[in-house]
């Protein structure tokens, strides 16, 4: 006899024979070898024991890689494949052998055309003790994508200042058998591509007059490619398309890397699209674009000259971008000062621009004047007792994930997304779009502290903060915002927090796995995506962003690379460029970099603007017609007021 797991503390054995006879005896147990097979990145780890099976995984297409970590083994450690077809396809495993007893062997399929199949994994010790892992192979087999065109395409443009709006005077037809869609691949690795070239970003079009689009319906089209070039010569080579599919598959467009001579085909010179209503240049183009003045109120030496020689007058000014407190909306429980956003609006609305709601709930200062008193006062002193975090040096912060707190925020958010909505409100039809804090500030802005190693981080411990508990937290409220009748966009900042999970089999913080859950989520419910910290280092020449770069600035990389032209993405820049010494940290680069992202909201700085229009302040730096150059070559992707 023998038994599988761990044994209780004691145990008895009956016997009966077929008359009723029986006989009770004590057990005594001898422990055997227990092994271990854990997969990854599914992270299942499996006892077993000499005998026992382990269940079986399933490879779905060539790209994938099992990996078989084994532990618990005697000596050296051996892998092989049995059970395969005899020829044409196949597993391989290695390394073939490992030493020390524990070790990964890592399992991949080849083969051409359908597969399917299933073989086994054996893993053997020195000692003879063996577990076999089945592993079962189903996949499709792919359809040839192919680009067929007569040579290389070429550009001509409109115009003759840029940028210039572009398109290839030739087409080419792509065809994938069930491909349902083809787009034009921008990923920073691919050199010499096109796409990285324009502005806008580039994109497809199905006749010469047709509405421009990120991505055309497969699984035959034939398509030109039109966008702004913001130079006065091309310099690239191909266009990468791409069918979208996992696994990818992805075609080279040839590109004669000068611009033609020949008459352009019927396209218009580049003219920057109404601030409101759609836009061809932007990725999402039914969704909110444009530039707009970050928080001026928080700027008063700034007002003046905006309202004198800004406001109504520079056409790139969509419009502004109103941080608006919790506090100053909802002093008591209930009561709202709807007035107070209209005065803080009513400067750009009164000339017919648009106002973008941004809602703070706490401080990501010095003082918590954001939060109202009345959600974390105690229930004795007729408040709602929300838990909050005091450390050293730093002001009251709210539990954020607490119940309490998340109850309040998220009734504050339906009745202020109610006010805002459809005409409910006479200040309703300027609004463009909503945003609603998940942390400090209108941001998602961790509490300062939480991970210091000392005293703060224990007390945000004792509070319940954990990494799970944050990142659940920001899912409720993308939650909450998503859930509204509303016919504004709803916009959420992506978090980033420490303390999250290592890359697959690696030993190294996966520090986007914060931002990519929360986008994942916003963007299956079309509420789209910002950050705040764009330009903490120069960026020249801009460029697409890397999404494979390990670096905190980029939290943002990889979602915005993911859900380009599913959602609006937007940006505020850490600071504004006129802090920083020109030469090395430059509007003119910072504002192309940010469309090489396809990003479409851009929230900037007061200085931006003061340092292009205000006599008072241009000449300050002498980089008036800099600055407005600057300005003036981004509006005609984002669009201009009346």
């Amino acid at each position: 006899m023998y038994a599988v797991g761990t044994p209780p503390a004691t145990c008895t054995i009956t016997v009966r024979s077929s008359n009723g006879d029986s006989a009770t005896v004590d057990a005594t147990y001898q422990v055997m070898l227990v092994q271990s097979v854990g997969r990854k990145p599914d992270a299942i780890t499996m006892a077993v024991s000499p005998g026992v099976t382990p269940s079986a995984t399933t490879i779905t297409k060539l790209t994938q890689v099992v990996s078989l970590a084994a532990s618990g083994f005697s000596g050296a450690i051996s892998a092989s494949v049995s059970g395969c077809p005899a020829t044409g396809s196949g597993m391989q495993v290695s390394p073939k052998q490992l030493s020390g007893g524990n070790g990964t062997f890592v399992v991949v399929a080849f083969g051409q055309g359908n597969l399917s199949f299933s073989c086994n994994v054996i893993i053997t010790d020195s000692a003879n003790n063996t577990v076999t892992v089945p592993i079962t192979v189903t996949i499709g087999a792919l359809n040839k994508f192919t680009a067929t065109q007569s040579g290389k395409l070429q550009f001509a443009c409109a115009g003759t200042t840029v940028p210039k709006h572009c398109q290839t005077i030739q087409t080419v037809t792509l065809q994938e058998t069930g491909a349902a869609s083809f787009q034009i691949a921008d990923k920073p690795s691919l050199i010499h591509t096109c796409a990285n070239s324009f502005n806008g970003p580039l994109k497809m079009v199905t006749t010469p007059t047709s509405a421009p689009r990120i991505s055309v319906a497969g699984p035959t089209a034939t398509v030109a490619f039109d966008g702004l070039l913001p130079a006065a010569t091309l310099g690239c080579s191909r266009i990468v398309v791409t069918d979208g599919r996992s696994p990818e598959q992805t075609v080279n467009v040839p590109v004669e890397n000068s611009l033609a001579a020949a008459p352009p085909p019927p396209i218009s010179t580049a003219a920057a699209p109404p601030c409101k209503g759609s836009d061809p240049f932007v990725a999402v183009p039914g969704a909110p674009h444009g530039m707009y003045v970050w928080n001026p109120n928080a700027f008063p030496k700034y007002l003046t000259p905006l309202a004198n020689d800004v406001i109504g007058i520079d056409h790139t000014l969509c419009g502004a971008s109103l941080v608006i407190s919790w506090a100053d909306l909802e002093p008591t429980k209930g009561n709202f000062n709807w007035q107070f956003v209209a005065d803080e609006a009513k400067p750009y609305t009164d000339k017919g621009l648009t106002v973008n709601l941004l809602f703070s709930d706490s401080t990501e200062g010095p003082t918590n004047n954001i939060t109202p008193a009345w959600v974390t006062a105690p229930a004795s002193a007729g408040g709602d007792g929300a838990p909050t975090v005091t450390c050293a040096g730093q002001p009251t912060i709210p539990v954020f994930f607490s119940q309490v707190f998340e109850s309040d925020w998220e009734a504050f958010i339906a009745t202020v997304t109610h006010q805002y909505s459809f005409n409910n409100s006479a200040l309703a039809p300027s609004v463009g779009y909503l945003r609603f804090a998940t942390a400090g500030g209108a941001e998602a802005l961790p509490p300062t502290g939480y991970n210091d190693g000392g005293a703060c981080q224990a007390k945000w411990a004792a509070a319940g903060m954990t990494y799970p508990v944050w990142k659940q937290h920001e899912i409720n409220i993308v939650n909450t915002m998503a859930a509204q009748s509303t016919d504004k966009q709803m916009i959420v900042s992506l978090p980033g927090l420490s303390g999250g999970p290592n890359k697959p089999g690696t030993n190294t913080a996966d520090i986007y796995d914060m931002s990519n859950a929360v986008a994942a989520i916003a963007a299956s419910k079309h509420v789209g995506f910002s950050f705040e910290n764009l330009g903490t280092k120069p960026v020249s020449p801009p460029a697409p962003c890397n999404p494979a770069t390990n670096l905190i600035e980029l939290h943002w990389c990889q979602a915005y690379h993911t859900y380009a032209g599913v959602v609006p993405l937007n940006m505020q820049p850490i600071t504004a460029t006129s802090n920083h010494n020109t030469a090395t940290f430059d509007i003119a680069d910072i504002l192309p970099y940010a469309l090489d992202n396809n990003i479409q909201v851009f929230e900037l700085y007061p200085d931006e603007w003061i340092q292009a229009d205000s006599p008072e302040f241009a000449g300050f730096l002498g980089q008036a017609a800099h600055y407005k150059a600057a300005l003036n070559n981004a509006s005609l992707v984002l669009g201009v007021s009346p």
